[in-house]
């Protein structure tokens, strides 16, 4: 596995389930600032924060676009459809930074830009040159759009070989039955 969670379990306590979090002082403080019962606050966030950027082959929510993830994530995991993702950016860009691997990263990154790129071909109406009232060449978008559909392939090319390459080093840190590779299998014996 290439990040540090050891279960993707969310019926189990974040924490209790992934205590090497509690070594990262941010993450720490957010624990132990939450009130709730057994953290659970805290536990759901976190869970929803991993869900949401995990790239782990057994993470069901992986390959939906974060900005359609986080509602859902919102109302399934942390149970507060209202909740406002802007107060745990802290904690998110951490997730990223600390937590991912540069390989998940560059594939979150990948994946995000590709999404807009779509959204914004998506919203963008078909026109064609004309002129305005004073004469003033006025540009379309039909080239520009069909320009950026011819290149659509090369960048899912470019996705395909991310994916592969990072689908690779999961399965290099993955055993059968699920079980942690032993210190020779990882070659630090």
């Amino acid at each position: 596995m290439s990040t540090l969670l050891g279960t993707l379990d969310t019926e189990l306590n974040f924490w209790e389930a992934n205590p090497n979090f509690k070594s990262i002082a941010l993450f720490r403080r957010f624990m132990l600032n939450d009130k709730s019962k057994k953290k659970d606050k805290s536990s759901r966030i976190m869970w929803a924060i991993a869900l949401c950027y995990d790239k782990n082959i057994e993470n069901t929510w992986k390959n939906m676009p974060i900005e359609e993830k986080k509602p859902l994530l919102s109302a399934d995991i942390i149970k507060d459809e209202e909740f406002n993702w802007d107060d745990v950016a802290d904690l998110e860009f951490c997730y990223q930074d600390r937590v991912m691997s540069l390989p998940e990263k560059d594939l979150l990154l990948f994946e995000e830009k590709l999404h807009k790129r779509q959204r914004f071909m998506d919203n963008t109406e078909y026109s064609w040159d004309s002129v305005d009232e004073q004469g003033k060449k006025i540009l379309g978008t039909a080239k520009q759009l069909d320009d950026m559909m011819a290149n659509t392939k090369k960048l899912y090319d470019q996705l395909k070989q991310l994916q592969a390459e990072f689908i690779k080093l999961e399965e290099e840190g993955h055993v059968r039955g699920g079980r942690t590779e032993s210190a020779s299998e990882q070659g630090l014996i």
